[in-house]
């Protein structure tokens, strides 16, 4: 009798195992069909990427997913390549993401993984075998509500795939889901910044900080490249350009020649600022140690231009945004020795024909590059600036004067980039 009760209790589990593992196989139909059919929806347009224009070929069935494994493995045609990427593992997936960009016709969304995936392309008949970590799904990007779709569907499947695995709880699955979509409704920089900050270790982290970073453009600050100068650069580095630069710079003219053998380039401690200061450019009263104001006066133009020379900022990606012939230096580099965080970057810029600076037209490529809605430009004392500050670590401000009025020129501004403090 027990041995019975013992058999039709395990029956019963077996039984009941089977109705919920039948249930949860055909949700991970319906989701991975939704998925496929949109894909397909993409079939025979351009995809524009990295420079090149093929013609992208998805067939009926284009998704495939695993029940047993909980894998993925998806097929397209790339003009005459025909591509598998198989065995997928969505246990290891660490984020995904939908991309505002069109490729040509085509809207993109892709996952990455822990670990690399194999995938195989064949042309003439050949296999070749490599390997990638991001995973790419399109879809018709006039149709942007099918994308959502996609996006959401294969979310689902991802999470599914963890719960199952005991990567998440289900729980946790659900918090993660509803407070993105929560997010995502809000479209908010400072929605996409706490959940950035306050939700890490999750599949929508990244495309947290990716909405971020269209909202608030300060962040391109971090990747901003300023040539020869540039952040944590050691102050032997700057003396080493400007004394040799000053060293060879080529002159007859008897003022140029007595400043550029006095003028000596060195850091001296601003004790209010707590901070050493580089003295790139000597300022207006400093210059009267070496020659006569009259004669600073005189040569005022040609003193400018050798300073420039001197200080000249090559290879500065602040200079793609400005109008050709525009020309960037350094001015002053502000660093605490002790203190990584507290340093500062300010260039001088010039119009290359000495036109005057369109103050607004310049603050409002700059905005739209590193700055955000909320920056607005400042009038003050006859002086105008605009700081593009934002969550990101750095911050930039752009003026049309200093209180030194040597450097006060209408074809000259400034740019300072420095960490918040």
């Amino acid at each position: 009798m027990k041995n019975s009760i013992t058999i039709i209790f395990l029956f019963f589990c077996l039984s009941t195992f089977a109705q919920e593992d039948v249930v949860e196989y055909k949700q991970y139909e319906v989701l991975a069909k939704k998925i496929n059919d949109i894909q397909r929806l993409a079939n025979g347009k351009r995809l524009y990427n990295d420079g090149t224009d093929v013609l992208l070929n998805i067939p009926e069935n284009n998704f495939f997913f695993n029940y047993h494994n909980q894998r993925i493995s998806l097929v397209n045609k790339i003009d005459d390549v025909l591509i598998v990427s198989d065995n997928i593992d969505l246990k290891s997936v660490k984020e995904i993401g939908i991309l505002d960009e069109s490729f040509g016709d085509y809207g993109m969304i892709t996952i990455e993984t822990n670990k690399k995936y194999r995938y195989t392309t064949v042309k003439n008949g050949k296999p070749e075998y490599k390997e990638k970590e991001v995973v790419r799904l399109y879809f018709p990007f006039s149709d942007r509500a099918k994308g959502t779709e996609m996006f959401e569907c294969l979310s689902e499947i991802i999470l599914l795939v963890q719960v199952k695995n005991e990567i998440l709880t289900a729980t946790k699955a659900k918090q993660q889901r509803d407070k993105w979509r929560e997010t995502a409704k809000k479209n908010t920089a400072i929605a996409y910044y706490h959940y950035w900050k306050n939700e890490p270790n999750n599949i929508f982290n990244r495309m947290a900080y990716y909405k971020l970073t269209k909202l608030d453009r300060s962040f391109e600050l971090e990747n901003l490249k300023t040539g020869n100068f540039y952040f944590k650069i050691p102050e032997s580095k700057i003396s080493a350009i400007i004394d040799n630069r000053s060293i060879n710079y080529k002159t007859e003219d008897k003022t140029l020649k007595k400043i550029r053998e006095k003028y000596k380039f060195i850091y001296k401690y601003n004790s209010d600022e707590k901070l050493y200061v580089s003295n790139t450019r000597p300022a207006y009263y400093a210059l009267l140690d070496f020659i006569t104001e009259k004669k600073l006066d005189e040569n005022l133009e040609k003193i400018t231009e050798m300073m420039n020379t001197i200080t000249l900022s090559e290879n500065n990606q602040l200079l793609d945004i400005f109008p050709q012939g525009y020309r960037i230096g350094l001015l002053t580099h502000f660093v605490d020795q002790n203190n990584p965080k507290k340093e500062q970057l300010e260039f001088w810029i010039e119009s290359g024909d000495k036109s005057p600076i369109d103050f607004y037209k310049m603050a409002g490529l700059l905005k739209h590059k590193y700055g955000s809605d909320q920056n607005k430009i400042d009038p003050s004392n006859n002086t105008l600036f605009i700081r593009l500050e934002g969550y990101g670590e750095k911050f930039l401000v752009f003026r049309n004067k200093l209180s030194n009025s040597i450097q006060n020129l209408p074809y000259r501004a400034y740019i300072i980039i420095a960490y918040k403090r």
